[in-house]
């Protein structure tokens, strides 16, 4: 499993001060399969193998940032030998996780 950049994942760059942002926004690289499971909760055509890699994906970014939203970014796919959520590769596509910031005024 590639968890190790889930724990190590940083926040886009940003040019302002994270304390006047409402949010601070994430960047994490999927298979483009998943993308369905993930934003939908709709897991029909995987199989409980890649089922129970999607939750446990979605439990370790929860147990780190909160029960935040993914927000899906709207890029193009492209091909990469790996991934936030496995090393297997495939065609990969970018989502976004707002975290809500707790220094906001």
């Amino acid at each position: 499993m590639h968890s190790k950049n889930l724990i190590q994942k940083k926040p886009m760059k940003t040019k302002l001060n994270l304390s006047k942002n409402r949010f601070t926004t994430y960047e994490f690289t999927i298979p483009e399969f998943y993308l369905c499971a993930i934003m939908l909760g709709d897991y029909s055509g995987l199989t409980n193998d890649e089922e129970i890699e999607i939750r446990s994906f979605m439990n370790k970014v929860a147990k780190k940032f909160g029960h935040a939203g993914f927000i899906y970014s709207e890029c193009e796919s492209w091909f990469s030998h790996i991934n936030d959520i496995n090393n297997l590769g495939s065609n990969v596509t970018r989502i976004l996780l707002n975290v809500p910031n707790p220094n906001f005024n």
